[in-house]
């Protein structure tokens, strides 16, 4: 006979600031772009069923990450464009092993990926996004130091776009996300990752070289692990 358990209930809350420095140029004529990306966050949970031996609370700075895109089609007057893009994240964040909650994640981590966005006919535009990761052990993952390793993942997104003219757009997205089980000293932990995420937002033009940026988002159909509730994205971009 099946029982009925009621889980310990919880909630948590992830603030972080980013910051972007990108430069733009040319290869034989195809555009190219190198970025560091480097973020500051704050992580807390609460709820009577975390264990008192887990941080409530982290804070400092996160992983550095290093990406490099090309674009092999880029044809603004048919707003079409296709771009490549390759993601090394380093190890150099706040980590102590520990802790429960950490900003940093102690290992490296790798993605490739590709964007597509193609005109409907306007004003609307279509974008598709998809992504491969994989990542490097932990070997200092928890109390007891262990050695933390993942699968790779997989995930997709899609964007319908609407242009009102002068840079400004409101958007919807969808996304999948799968892949990701984790092992403990070779010990698999039946953790992957498998949901979904609905987003909608919105781009504001301010300026010819600055643009603001809302996105509202909620995780969807989650299999594991802790669904986001609220999900609110406010990015500035100033190009110079």
């Amino acid at each position: 006979m099946l029982q009925e358990k009621k889980l310990p209930t919880g909630s948590g809350s992830v603030d972080n600031t980013v910051f972007r420095l990108a430069r733009y140029g040319e290869i034989n004529g195809m555009p190219v772009a190198g970025t560091a990306v480097i973020s500051y966050g704050q992580q807390k949970i609460t709820g009577d069923g975390i264990p008192e031996s887990y941080n409530r609370e982290a804070s400092g700075e996160g992983d550095l990450g290093l990406h490099a895109v090309i674009w092999p089609i880029n044809d603004p007057l048919a707003n079409n464009f296709l771009a490549i893009h390759a993601a090394w994240i380093l190890p150099t964040g706040q980590y102590q092993s520990s802790n429960f909650l950490n900003i940093g994640e102690n290992r490296h981590r790798g993605s490739l990926s590709f964007g597509w966005i193609h005109s409907l006919g306007e004003p609307w535009t279509a974008e598709v996004i998809g992504e491969l990761g994989w990542y490097g052990a932990n070997d200092d993952f928890g109390s007891t130091r262990k050695t933390q390793r993942m699968e790779e993942t997989y995930s997709a997104t899609t964007y319908l776009r609407y242009g009102f003219g002068a840079g400004k757009e409101a958007y919807l997205g969808y996304q999948w996300n799968r892949g990701g089980e984790t092992s403990i000293d070779s010990i698999p932990q039946n953790d992957p990752f498998q949901y979904e995420k609905a987003m909608i937002g919105f781009i504001y033009p301010v300026s010819a070289s600055s643009f603001f940026n809302f996105r509202f988002g909620q995780d969807r159909n989650m299999q594991s692990g802790f669904a986001m509730e609220r999900e609110i994205t406010v990015r500035w971009l100033s190009v110079f």
